[in-house]
């Protein structure tokens, strides 16, 4: 197995733990390993922790953490790697390795690389590996240091709900509202066979459907980096829409540096005007976290996200419940900040790979012979667009990429006309199932 968009992943298995193992003999110096409550994380963590005493590495095993958390104590407390087990929003049945550097950062892929080459070097797993045992406090204690280091935001009289994605962040986020005045009901918490189910950042509706009077939701994900808010009235604020609501707030009070933010390809169409009308400017990097902190740390920007729900303020680290915090923080701005910002429709298909793998392709015009010509070239079948149905306000937007995070071609069609948007990605799933 290898290095994705984030970390190794995959089904769990004698070939993620045999990794894991590998990767352990490979990391030198301090390590602080943590995990997510998947059933199948201490297995990994045993071969972990097996292949960094193999290797005379010196540990602190932390036991069930969000990632941010990690990311935070890397740095605090002076490790030269973080090592975080889990497959993040995926299901129950997947599991990863999510590798973090001394600086709280993801590694880049020359340094992925490398530890590749190391780890194709070393020993596959031995016999029976004893079940780890977590640092005794060490849990306890990092958590209170990272709450510590949470905005102080006055939340008092504030009615949440939060779903936890039945993942790693339960405690910290009921933690964070409560010790700011909010009233907080958590949802989907606790079951580590239900991750990610049907729950959680990738589906925020589930949240809404479990409001009672509540004055706004968040949905985090497994490991609790991601963060997706939700109104009573059910519009959902993904990524790109606190991106929007942040960078107003953050002009309005002077704090946002050179009046740029950073998103991604997948940001909304709509995203450049509705922040122009404001004197605000966006830059688009390719999908991923570490692309968006990259551009953010090359520039000096100070505020980026990705549609999906990481939001990076300031730092490398996507924190959900930071995330929420600060939505919450200017929930009376919320309402009256939308009206400037009307996404544009989005319609996405995530697809198995198969015989039509493919690579990157980014189509965005307004003839629909340049989107008929380019989608035939890049897959090689004929690809009719409906003749007329392009918006000249608004080109169509087409982006085929190979998923960095699970074993999917994704599809993502934008257009003023969500019928035609779908059509089309009706029409790429068709061109892209295995067998077609």
């Amino acid at each position: 197995m290898f290095f994705g968009t984030d970390g190794i992943r995959g089904h769990f298995g004698a070939g993620l733990v045999a990794t894991a193992y590998r990767l352990g003999q490979v990391l030198e110096g301090y390590v602080l390993v943590a995990e997510d409550n998947r059933p199948s994380s201490p297995q990994l963590a045993a071969a972990l922790l097996a292949g960094l005493k193999k290797g005379a590495a010196r540990v602190i095993y932390l036991g069930v953490l969000p990632t941010p958390v990690l990311s935070f104590l890397v740095r605090a407390w002076g490790a030269d790697w973080g090592v975080m087990i889990t497959a993040s929003h995926n299901p129950s049945v997947d599991n990863g390795l999510k590798l973090i550097t001394a600086d709280g950062e993801k590694p880049t892929e020359k340094k992925q690389k490398g530890l590749e080459k190391e780890m194709e070097k070393k020993d596959g797993l031995p016999g029976k590996i004893p079940a780890p045992c977590p640092t005794a406090d060490a849990a306890k204690r990092g958590m209170h240091a990272y709450l510590e280091s949470l905005p102080t935001e006055n939340l008092r009289g504030l009615r949440v709900a939060v779903d936890c994605a039945n993942g790693a962040a339960y405690s910290l986020v009921k933690q964070a509202f409560l010790s700011r005045g909010a009233t907080v009901r958590c949802v989907a918490h606790g079951k580590g066979n239900r991750i990610n189910a049907g729950c959680g950042a990738l589906y925020p509706a589930y949240v809404h459907s479990q409001m009672q009077g509540d004055d706004i939701a968040f949905a985090l994900d497994g490991d609790g980096d991601r963060c997706v808010g939700v109104l009573p009235s059910g519009r959902i604020l993904d990524g790109d829409c606190i991106l929007y609501l942040l960078a107003l707030h953050w002009k309005r009070q002077g704090l946002l540096w050179q009046s740029t933010v950073v998103g991604t390809e997948l940001a909304n169409g709509a995203l450049e005007g509705a922040l122009g009308a404001h004197g605000i400017g966006i830059e688009r990097v390719n999908v991923g976290d570490a692309n968006v902190w990259e551009r953010m740390k090359e520039k000096g920007y100070v505020l980026g996200a990705e549609p999906s729900g990481h939001v990076l303020m300031h730092s490398a680290i996507s924190c959900g419940t930071r995330t929420a915090l600060a939505v919450a923080g200017i929930y009376g701005e919320i309402e009256k900040d939308l009206q400037g910002y009307s996404p544009l429709p989005q319609v996405r298909r995530d697809l198995p790979l198969g015989e039509k793998d493919v690579e990157k392709l980014c189509v965005y015009a307004e003839d629909e012979r340049v989107i008929e010509e380019a989608l035939s070239q890049h897959l090689g079948q004929r690809i009719e667009v409906e003749r007329g149905k392009v918006c000249k306000a608004h080109p169509c937007r087409v982006l085929l990429r190979p998923s960095g995070t699970q074993p999917l071609v994704r599809v993502m069609v934008e257009h003023d006309d969500p019928l035609f948007a779908t059509h089309l990605a009706n029409k790429l799933a068709s061109a892209l199932s295995v067998g077609k």
